[in-house]
């Protein structure tokens, strides 16, 4: 199914730098694109439905109660080593 959309001179010029680059059509490109922003809104919808229940177990202790025990690492695991 066809449909047109309308982007600004910036976004076109680097959709079409990306038809280069991945040798990709700019139709693919924004198909990829919304498949992905679709996923990602999905993946969120999750949260809606565990909010939903929150409190229908009432004794269960929250997690929040468990972060005070919770200690930072020592070392950044996100640093580079030589």
């Amino acid at each position: 199914m066809a449909v047109s959309i309308h982007l600004d001179k910036d976004t076109l010029s680097a959709l079409d730098q990306a038809v280069q680059h991945t040798g990709k059509s700019r139709s693919g490109i924004v198909k990829e694109a919304v498949q992905i922003w679709l996923g990602r809104r999905q993946e969120s919808d999750w949260r809606r439905y565990v909010q939903k229940y929150g409190g229908a177990w009432p004794e269960f202790e929250g997690f929040e109660r468990f972060r005070d025990d919770v200690l930072p690492p020592d070392d950044d695991p996100m640093e580079m080593s030589d």
